[in-house]
């Protein structure tokens, strides 16, 4: 195959992740590089919709070595694992070291064309997690986002899981299009356990709200260990408490005609 050679003053966020690795890695990656380098245009031209230059479906171990992110006899290794595990290849890869979380998701995305969802700066839509039950979105590897329109933002560690994308048209309202935002099964994992334990704490505190009588709701005159226990300052607490987690400036309150959109 003929180089194509990179475009000038064209360098991407996983080259420069690429470029960050210790010292010690870089002989190792140095021959994978320079194909990374001449062929990128290449290999992106294709990858952004996951298939090689002949039109066939591209396999993620076999793009990340044609891009020099690891080597063949890492894949070898991370394939070998994979069978003991069970586990999805780009979470093997991690787990031995041959690649970070972040490059892991950088690569899935910039290969393509899906945005990288990163749980730090998100807020998880409340209308849009109630969608699909904890235990099927373990199961698949899916966390509804948030709900615009037609269009369902859904979190995924491999957007092109066809078992996932059936499943989430099952559970979604007719008509609805998925977006997959990218990210590791590292960190899928840990952020569907982080929203649905919120939700699950937020919902219990409303259930508890809906059999208080209406008189009991007030607050004003409480004593401080008695306002501490009372359900309407557990929920703010909880709110807030998640809204610090997560790093959030504001924390906005819109009235919908059934409910309130946080």
């Amino acid at each position: 195959m003929k180089p194509v050679e990179a475009e000038k003053g064209s360098y991407t966020k996983l080259e420069r992740i690429i470029d960050d690795r210790p010292e010690n890695e870089e002989a190792e990656f140095s021959d994978s590089r320079q194909i990374a380098v001449v062929e990128r245009k290449n290999v992106q031209r294709a990858g952004a919709a996951g298939y090689d230059e002949e039109g066939n479906r591209a396999r993620i171990g076999d793009r990340l070595v044609s891009m020099g992110i690891i080597t063949a006899n890492q894949l070898n290794v991370a394939l070998q694992e994979k069978k003991i595990s069970g586990k999805m290849l780009g979470e093997v890869l991690v787990d031995l070291g041959f690649i970070s979380d972040e490059l892991l998701s950088t690569f899935l995305a910039e290969t393509s064309g899906f945005e990288v969802f990163n749980p730090k700066v998100t807020v998880i839509d409340g209308a849009a997690l109630a969608l699909v039950e904890k235990k099927i979105a373990v199961k698949h590897q899916i966390l509804p986002v948030s709900i615009d329109g037609i269009n369902a933002r859904i979190a995924m560690a491999d957007p092109y899981d066809v078992v996932a994308m059936d499943v989430l048209r099952r559970f979604l309202p007719k008509g609805m299009v998925v977006k997959p935002l990218v990210t590791t099964p590292t960190v899928l994992s840990e952020a569907i356990d982080a929203a649905y334990g919120y939700a699950s704490k937020v919902n219990d505190i409303l259930k508890e709200l809906e059999s208080t009588d209406d008189k009991k709701l007030d607050v004003t005159g409480l004593t401080e260990e008695e306002a501490y226990s009372h359900p309407i300052v557990r929920l703010v607490n909880a709110l807030v408490s998640e809204a610090v987690k997560i790093k959030a400036s504001d924390l906005h309150f819109e009235p919908e005609e059934n409910f309130v959109r946080l």
